[in-house]
C-alpha cells in the first residue's frame, strides 16, 4: 500500500558543469563529450543523456583522472533525472558523491552530490539506499556553511531524509531527522504547511518506537491540527488515532509536561472540550464512552445520567457522586466505570469539581461530539502478531477505517495507514474483517455507521 505521507520535496540539481582539463581526453572520451555539449546546444536532451552516459563509461574504462570521472558523473546523473531514469541518476550521482568524498572536496559539495544520489534512489523506490545517502549527506551537512548551504536546502534534506528513514524502517533515525527540519521547514514554509505536517508526523511516528509517548503525543497534535487545516482528512484521522495510542501510554508523572508543551506548541489546543462544571472550567484530555452491556440495553430506554465528581493533582476522576438518573441504576457502574477514564487537566492547586451528562437513546450513547450513536461491538479479536515479524522483533502501527452494517457487520475495511509497509496491514485487515457489533436501529443516521476508525499496535514485550 502506498503511504499516504509523501512530502513535497524539491531536488536540487546541480548546473551541468563544463569540463576542464589540461591534458587530451582519450578519442572516445572526448568525443562522446563534443556530443553531449552539441545536444544540449540543440535543446535534444535525450540525445544529451545518452552522450554524457557514453562519455561517463569511456572515462571508467579509461580510467582518467578520478576528478573528471566525478564531473562527467555528475553531468549523466543530472540528465538521466531529467529524464526519469531515476535509478541511472542513481547509480552516476552515487559515484560522483563517492569520488568527490575522497578527493575532499568542500563539504557543501559532498552534501549537495550526496543529497542529489538520495533524491534519486528515493524516486526509484529504492528507500534503503535512498536513506543511507542521506544519512552521508547529513555528516557533511554539519560541516557546511550558510553560503554553500542554504536553510531552505537543508529544509528539503531534512524531508527526504526523514520520508527515506519511515520508508527503510529506520522510524527512530527518521524522527532524529524530522525534528532537526521542523525549524527550517516551519520558517520557509510556516506551521500550517503540508510539509510542516508531515515532518511532525514523521517525527511522532518515530518516536512510537523510541517508546517517547509525550513527544509522539505532542508531534502527532502538531499534525493532527495541519492536516485538518489542509482539509486533509484521511492523514488528520490518522494522526489523531495515533495522537490518542500515545496519551493511553502516558503517565501520571508525564502529564504536565505533555500539557505544557501542546500548550506552547505551534499548534497550541485551544479546542479541549469544555465540561459543564458547577464551580469552575474543567478541560478533558481524553475519555471513554461509557457503552452497556447489549443485553441491558433495552433496559436503559432513552435517558440521561448527570454525574458530580472532582479532578485531582494528577488529573484523575475522583469523589464521583450521580446527582440525577432518569435510567435504570444498572447504568451507574457502567458510566462511573467511563469516567474513570477520563484524563483531566491535572489542578496544580487542588481538587476541582465538575459535572458530566451522559445521554442515552434506546439503550445506546449519545455522542454529543458525533450528534449520534456509536456501535455497539459484540466481537472484536485482535490480529495475529505475525511469526516472521515477532522473530525479527519487528514493531508496527496500522490504522483502519470501516462501516458498521444495520446488521452489526464490518464493511469495506480499509487500512489507511501502516509502518512498516507490508507487514502488519494483512493480519489487522483478517481481524477488523471478522468484528461484529450489536443491529443496529433503522434509525440511527447512516453516517455514525460509516468512517469508524481503530488502530493496532504491535508491540513486543519489554
Amino acid at each position: 500500500m502506498k503511504q499516504v505521507w509523501i512530502a513535497s520535496l524539491t531536488f536540487v540539481a546541480s548546473a551541468t558543469t563544463a569540463l576542464a582539463q589540461d591534458e587530451a581526453l582519450p578519442q572516445a572520451v572526448g568525443d562522446a563529450y563534443l556530443a553531449y555539449e552539441s545536444a544540449l546546444a540543440s535543446n535534444d536532451h535525450e540525445a544529451a543523456s545518452e552522450a554524457a552516459e557514453l562519455a561517463w563509461r569511456a572515462a571508467q574504462d579509461a580510467r582518467i583522472d578520478r576528478a573528471l570521472i566525478g564531473v562527467l558523473a555528475a553531468n549523466y546523473g543530472d540528465m538521466a533525472e531529467a529524464q526519469g531514469d531515476h535509478a541511472a541518476a542513481y547509480e552516476a550521482r552515487r559515484e560522483a558523491a563517492e569520488i568527490a568524498e575522497r578527493l575532499g572536496d568542500p563539504a557543501g559539495e559532498r552534501f549537495r552530490l550526496w543529497y542529489s544520489a538520495a533524491s534519486s534512489a528515493y524516486l526509484a523506490g529504492d528507500y534503503s539506499n535512498a536513506y543511507r545517502c542521506a544519512e552521508r549527506a547529513d555528516r557533511h551537512l554539519a560541516d557546511s556553511d550558510a553560503e554553500s548551504v542554504s536553510d531552505s536546502m537543508r529544509a528539503d534534506h531534512y524531508l527526504l531524509a526523514a520520508q527515506t528513514g519511515i520508508l527503510a524502517r529506520r522510524s527512530r533515525d527518521a524522527a532524529s531527522m524530522a525534528d532537526a527540519g521542523l525549524p527550517l521547514v516551519r520558517e520557509r514554509d510556516g506551521a500550517g504547511s503540508v510539509n510542516y505536517a508531515n515532518l511532525a508526523f514523521m517525527s511522532g511516528v518515530g518516536e512510537t518506537f523510541r517508546r517517547d509517548w509525550v513527544g509522539c503525543s505532542v508531534q502527532m497534535r502538531q499534525a493532527s491540527a495541519a492536516f485538518a487545516g489542509l482539509d486533509l482528512e484521511t492523514n488528520h484521522l490518522v494522526a489523531e488515532a495515533l495522537q490518542g495510542m500515545c496519551i493511553a501510554y502516558v503517565d501520571e508523572d508525564e502529564r504536565w509536561e505533555m500539557i505544557s508543551r501542546i500548550q506552547t506548541s505551534d499548534h497550541p489546543d485551544p479546542d479541549y472540550d469544555q465540561v459543564d462544571a458547577l464551580t469552575g472550567e474543567v478541560r478533558w484530555l481524553r475519555r471513554h464512552v461509557p457503552i452497556p452491556d447489549p443485553e441491558w440495553s433495552q433496559q436503559y430506554l432513552s435517558g440521561a445520567i448527570t454525574l458530580e465528581y472532582s479532578v485531582d493533582r494528577t488529573g484523575a476522576a475522583t469523589d464521583i457522586v450521580v446527582v440525577e438518573n432518569t435510567l435504570d441504576e444498572a447504568i451507574i457502574p457502567v458510566v462511573t466505570e467511563a469516567l474513570e477514564g477520563f484524563w483531566f487537566e491535572p489542578d496544580r492547586e487542588g481538587l476541582q469539581r465538575g459535572a458530566v451528562r451522559f445521554e442515552f437513546d434506546r439503550g445506546r450513547y449519545v455522542d454529543p461530539d458525533e450528534t449520534g450513536f456509536r456501535p455497539v461491538p459484540l466481537v472484536r479479536r485482535e490480529p495475529a502478531y505475525p511469526y516472521p515479524a515477532a522473530r525479527s522483533g519487528e514493531e508496527g502501527i496500522t490504522v483502519v477505517r470501516f462501516s458498521v452494517d444495520e446488521m452489526g457487520r464490518v464493511n469495506a475495511p480499509e487500512l489507511i495507514y501502516e509502518v512498516p509497509a507490508g507487514v502488519f496491514g494483512e493480519v489487522t485487515l483478517e481481524a477488523v474483517d471478522s468484528w461484529t457489533y450489536a443491529p443496529v436501529d433503522p434509525l440511527m443516521p447512516a453516517e455514525t455507521r460509516d468512517g469508524l476508525v481503530t488502530f493496532f499496535h504491535f508491540r513486543l514485550r519489554g
